[in-house]
């Protein structure tokens, strides 16, 4: 017997998703790209990783409503936040 989880259980779940997964995916990413910009060389690592969180965060925020599982969604904003996230920190103490 399977059993459903209530809609406004969802609903709650999805929104959350996309404000606080997203923020934390797109937190992940311009840590990565500010640890890892001066080590390849770019000099202007931490202004191109605020351009690119406003279109991140914009498309993340989307996908949250898009996906058609909501696991799906959270698990790729978690793991992808803690994934860009230690890689930045191993790149900061290397």
């Amino acid at each position: 017997m399977a059993t459903s989880v209530p809609p406004t259980l969802h609903l709650v779940s999805r929104v959350c998703a996309s404000v606080l997964g997203a923020y934390a995916f797109t937190w992940g990413l311009s840590a990565l790209v500010q640890g890892a910009g001066p080590k390849l060389g770019l000099h202007d690592a931490y202004f191109l990783a605020e351009l690119l969180n406003f279109v991140v965060f914009f498309l993340a925020f989307l996908w949250a409503y898009a996906a058609r599982s909501l696991a799906l969604v959270w698990c790729a904003f978690g793991c992808g936040a803690v994934a860009m996230a230690g890689t930045a920190w191993l790149l900061a103490h290397s």
